[in-house]
């Protein structure tokens, strides 16, 4: 995974969904039900093999950080009511009002397994 939704971002392909609704388990037809739309827009309106699940691997990433192989020592803060954005995480060089940009206060995660985050995913839906 490089950044968020870059080269290499965590992606669910057909195959995957198909195989997450054999397990027929409450988790597993949850998923499928709560990722219907976002697979069929992934692929029809991007073109997309499948669907990019950045959320998930945030998540997988608290589970199992071991899932992570490569950071960046950033800067971010989040601005829920800020002068520039609301309710968005603003990171690395301040382009907004040119502050200078404050020493990192945080790790990104840059890479991660694709293969570790379905494993992880599949046995939290009932596979094995």
């Amino acid at each position: 995974m490089m950044g968020l939704g870059g080269p290499g971002a965590t992606i669910l392909m057909k195959t995957d969904f198909d195989q997450i609704a054999t397990f027929n388990t409450p988790l597993s037809r949850f998923f499928m039900e709560s990722n219907a739309l976002r697979l069929s827009f992934e692929t029809s309106a991007r073109n997309a093999t499948g669907s990019v699940n950045a959320d998930p691997m945030a998540v997988a990433l608290i589970i199992d950080p071991s899932i992570a192989s490569g950071f960046k020592a950033i800067y971010a803060e989040i601005q829920l009511e800020g002068q520039f954005t609301r309710g968005t995480i603003l990171y690395g060089e301040n382009r907004y009002d040119l502050r200078p940009t404050p020493p990192p206060n945080v790790n990104l995660c840059t890479a991660a397994s694709n293969d570790g985050f379905k494993r992880l995913l599949f046995k939290t839906l009932g596979g094995s």
